[in-house]
């Protein structure tokens, strides 16, 4: 909810005070909250190689609902994008 609300740096200091909990007990848990942080926060190279991580990670698990999250964080990064290039909220993506 904090990404939605714009709050970045809030959400960036819940998912930094997550990390001894996960190091600690071993999980390999998928970092779908950093992929968001990095696509609401505009930064693409970031969010590029955590979506080649997370996709790399579910087909390995065959998890399917990893590709679902994999494919919202690209879209937010895309949508980020033309934001700050000066398109709004729906603007056509141009290739």
């Amino acid at each position: 909810m904090l990404l939605f609300a714009g709050e970045l740096g809030a959400a960036a200091s819940l998912i930094q005070q997550l990390q001894p909990a996960i190091e600690a007990t071993g999980s390999k848990r998928v970092p779908y909250s950093a992929l968001g942080l990095s696509a609401f926060a505009g930064r693409q190279a970031e969010a590029a190689t955590q979506i080649d991580a997370i996709t790399a990670d579910v087909r390995l698990r065959g998890e399917g609902v990893g590709h679902d999250h994999r494919r919202v964080g690209e879209s937010a990064v895309e949508q980020r994008h033309r934001q700050l290039r000066g398109g709004g909220v729906g603007s056509p993506v141009r290739h």
